[in-house]
């Protein structure tokens, strides 16, 4: 392992450079240069976590242990869970499945009605990385539908009689 490829915070969190700091499951390993000491070690769960996370937080460690020991259908709609809608593409990139399994666990997911593909059907394995398709759960899809009736309800109960919303009255209940 080269010199200076990680570096420690003061929370205990380790910060690996470059794009190849491991995937999930690999095993590392802590240690002092000198005095020769091994702090700790463990398995990675989340190799690229976007942000900084309190330590100790029961969803967090909930989510960390679902990402751990879950099966490939699990990782996806974690990662979906975080983003409202992903690109195909980019939720492939970012589960690190090779594309056959992620191609596998959507179906399952598609069966079990936990996810919506917007743009058309699942694509072939060889051209998930070139389709525009847009990928979110359900949960997050109820979502946008509360929050579509919570802006238009109310415009609709004062103007009973209009057609439709404006853009312009859309835009201001948004903000």
């Amino acid at each position: 392992m080269p010199r200076n490829c990680g570096q420690a915070r003061k929370d205990g969190a380790v910060q690996v450079g470059g794009s190849n700091s491991g995937r999930p499951g690999d095993h590392y390993i802590v240690r002092l240069p000198s005095p020769s000491v091994t702090l700790g070690g463990g398995q990675i769960v989340q190799p690229h976590p976007g942000r900084r996370h309190r330590r100790f937080r029961r969803e967090l460690i909930e989510r960390l242990e679902s990402l751990w020991r879950g099966s490939p259908s699990d990782l996806l709609l974690q990662i979906l869970a975080a983003e409202r809608a992903l690109e195909l593409k980019e939720l492939v990139i970012r589960s690190k499945l090779t594309t056959d399994e992620a191609i596998q666990a959507l179906r399952a997911l598609l069966e079990h009605d936990q996810i919506l593909l917007l743009g058309g059907p699942l694509p072939e394995i060889s051209s998930v990385l070139r389709s525009a398709i847009v990928v979110l759960s359900r949960a997050s899809w109820n979502d946008l539908l509360a929050e579509i009736r919570r802006i238009v309800e109310p415009y609709h109960a004062q103007y009973p009689l209009r057609i439709g919303m404006p853009r312009e009255n859309s835009g201001a209940a948004c903000a």
